[in-house]
C-alpha cells in the first residue's frame, strides 16, 4: 500500500520526498506529495559511533514518547529543529519531525502505513558506516548480538558488506520491541538505526 501511494503521487504531482520513515518490519520509507521542500543530509561532525549513541539516547532510551524524544534531541546538542509536515490524506496524518543538516530524527504510533510505534534516527556520517560497526557498537548498548548474526557471513565465511543487522528486545517501558541498523536507500551514504515496537 505505501509503494503504490508513493508510486501513485510521484506519477500525478510534481512531488519532493520527505525525510525518512520505516515499516512495521523495519525498511526505509520515504514519501512524495506536493508542497514539500525534501529532506537533503550532508556529511557533518558526527562519526557512526555518535549516531549510535544518538540513537540509544533518542529512541532507545524514551519508549516512543514524543516529549521526551524531544528532550533526548535538545540535550544532544546537533543544531535539530523541529518541522511539521502533514500527509494529505482525507484526514492530515502529522508525519513531521526534527532534522539537522546531517541527521533526522522520526517517532510515531498507529500511523497509517505504519500501525506499530517506531522511533528512527538517519545519519549521515563523517566516517565511513560499516557492517562491523553497526554490529558492534549496538551489540554494546544492547548486551546481545543480533538474532540473525548467522547472516553476517557467506557460506566462504566472508562478511557481507552491507549486512543489517536486528535484534528483539525488551525496551525500558516493558515494550517487546526490534531494533534494526541499515543502509539509507533514500540519502546515499547514510545510515538507519530504527526501533519498531511489537
Amino acid at each position: 500500500m505505501i509503494r503504490a501511494l508513493t508510486i501513485l503521487a510521484l506519477s500525478l504531482w510534481s512531488t519532493s520526498a520527505s525525510a525518512s520513515w520505516v515499516d512495521q518490519f523495519g525498511r526505509e520509507i520515504s514519501f512524495t506529495f506536493p508542497g514539500h521542500a525534501p529532506v537533503t543530509l550532508s556529511k557533518g561532525n558526527h562519526t557512526l559511533a555518535d549516531g549510535i549513541a544518538a540513537f540509544d539516547a533518542v529512541c532507545l532510551k524514551t519508549g516512543f514518547d514524543k516529549s521526551a524524544v524531544e528532550k533526548a534531541i535538545q540535550a544532544l546538542s546537533w543544531g535539530f529543529t523541529y518541522k511539521a509536515e502533514t500527509f494529505p490524506l482525507t484526514n492530515a496524518v502529522d508525519i513531521g519531525g526534527w532534522n539537522t543538516d546531517d541527521a533526522t530524527v522520526r517517532v510515531g504510533i498507529d500511523l497509517f502505513f505504519n500501525k506499530k510505534a517506531q522511533c528512527s534516527v538517519v545519519v549521515m556520517t563523517s566516517d565511513t558506516p560499516t557492517a562491523d560497526g553497526m554490529v558492534d557498537g549496538l551489540t554494546a548498548i544492547i548486551g546481545k548480538a543480533p538474532e540473525n548474526a548467522k547472516k553476517r557471513y557467506d557460506k566462504q565465511g566472508k562478511p557481507y558488506p552491507y549486512f543489517s543487522p536486528k535484534w528483539t528486545v525488551v525496551n525500558a517501558s516493558g515494550q517487546s520491541t526490534t531494533i534494526y541498523a541499515q543502509w539509507s536507500i533514500t540519502s546515499a551514504g547514510a545510515v538507519v538505526f530504527a526501533v519498531v515496537g511489537k
